[in-house]
């Protein structure tokens, strides 16, 4: 099965509160770490083979409820080719 690496980032709201959010490591997650603010965070790192994993590991490292979907493609592997544009992150072959 293909993984690919997350990260969760933590900015801070007008208001102060935290604002977590998980995204893709690499090239696929470049859009949105342009988004974030000055002083964002990248707080963890984790490996994840489909979105269900993947959102399940975000929500306990919040220490939210368990993470449910009734979307059968969230449990589908992610595409090799995800794992090609990470590679790039990589100097040794993971």
């Amino acid at each position: 099965m293909v993984e690919l690496l997350h990260e969760i980032w933590v900015e801070h709201g007008e208001d102060g509160q935290a604002l977590e959010s998980c995204y893709l490591a690499g090239p696929d997650g470049d859009d949105f770490r342009r988004l974030l603010e000055p002083g964002a965070r990248l707080v963890h790192l984790f490996w994840a083979g489909n979105h269900y994993e993947a959102m399940t590991t975000y929500h306990q490292f919040l220490g939210r409820e368990e993470y449910t979907t009734e979307h059968a493609g969230d449990y589908e592997p992610y595409p090799s080719d995800w794992r090609e544009r990470q590679k790039s992150l990589f100097t040794k072959e993971c």
